[in-house]
């Protein structure tokens, strides 16, 4: 299925998962409650969107396909094999640049927890693809009711639960099935309903909806940080009711949008939403090389410019890398 709207959601969500990492620094960097901290807290919420935005696009596109066993393989094998190169790739970047050993644990690892943090998406969508088939057929087979059931059901057992125990500080722990601690599976499956009844959506309640609640995230954030006297991450998580409801409903608004919006940056969406999945596996060595090495945001401290600027920088170079490299046949067969 090709949707330009669906390219450029995919090729935001990747320059926002950049954005995670950059501001990310800053955050745990530089705690004082200013400014910059502000923009930095902003710029730290909106881009978080790109995780959520990932899963629902994977959803909506996969679900209806229908598959035999080899197609089910292959999409398996196009997780596994990238993994595996770019954990061993990763284990011999930090060593050679950092020093940092490697051992049997570091290895046998691989198969439980990824080598770099941002790799965990590709262990959460393998564990999504290796269940699929049992996926798609309750996605497709659930009634408007069941379907309303579900989300309404995944809004508050993994949601409103999260921030209950957020607010009481303790663990509540009853796990429902197929509901609660899979969160990234809900957002996998409501990108496909979304989808289906997009004609159903509000686009202006839904939007106002979104907007108050990531403000709530950015304003809570920042506020709990001056009151702990640390970088709060709480408000961050992927899980958070608030997230969760506004990540939906920014999905919704732009597949809402009207198609010849998107017409003057067509080839250009679609020429880089062919090297997104290399860039989010890639983008992390020009992460490391300015913020680990060179060390950019001790001097470049305005966040307002230098979160952005940095961010743009880690996506050109790496865009530059996957087309080069992409040119080669083995790399462009697998990733």
């Amino acid at each position: 299925m090709k949707n330009i709207k669906l390219d450029t959601i995919r090729v935001l969500s990747m320059i926002l998962v950049i954005m995670v990492h950059v501001s990310n620094i800053y955050s745990r960097n530089y705690i004082e409650l200013d400014f910059n901290y502000f923009i930095t807290t902003f710029f730290n919420a909106i881009s978080r969107y790109s995780v959520l935005f990932f899963f629902m696009i994977s959803g909506l596109l996969i679900i209806p396909k229908e598959d035999d066993f080899e197609k089910y393989l292959n999409r398996i094998k196009k997780i596994i094999i990238p993994l595996f190169i770019f954990s061993i790739f990763y284990l011999l970047f930090d060593f050679i640049l950092f020093g940092r050993g490697i051992n049997f644990h570091s290895l046998s690892r691989l198969l439980f927890s990824p080598v770099k943090a941002h790799m965990w998406f590709l262990y959460a969508i393998l564990g999504i693809y290796i269940v699929l088939p049992f996926i798609r057929k309750i996605s497709l087979n659930m009634s408007i009711k069941e379907e309303n059931l579900f989300i309404f059901l995944w809004l508050f057992f993994e949601g409103f639960v999260y921030l209950i125990r957020l607010i009481l500080g303790y663990s509540i722990s009853y796990p429902i099935p197929m509901i609660q601690g899979v969160y990234y599976m809900g957002y996998f499956m409501v990108g496909h309903i979304i989808f289906k009844r997009l004609r159903e959506i509000n686009l202006k309640k839904i939007i106002i909806i979104s907007i108050i609640s990531s403000i709530i995230i950015i304003l809570g954030t920042y506020i709990l940080t001056g009151i702990n006297g640390k970088y709060f991450e709480g408000l961050f998580a992927y899980r958070n009711l608030f997230y969760m409801i506004s990540g939906i409903g920014f999905f919704a608004s732009i597949l809402k949008m009207d198609e010849n919006k998107f017409e003057s940056i067509k080839k250009y969406i679609l020429n880089i939403s062919n090297h997104t999945y290399f860039i989010y596996l890639i983008h992390v060595v020009y992460l490391n090389i300015l913020f680990e090495i060179i060390k950019v945001h001790e001097f470049f401290t305005f966040t307002l410019f230098s979160i952005p600027f940095f961010t743009f920088v880690i996506f050109v170079l790496s865009y530059l890398t996957s087309y080069l490299l992409k040119k080669l046949p083995i790399v462009d067969k697998y990733i």
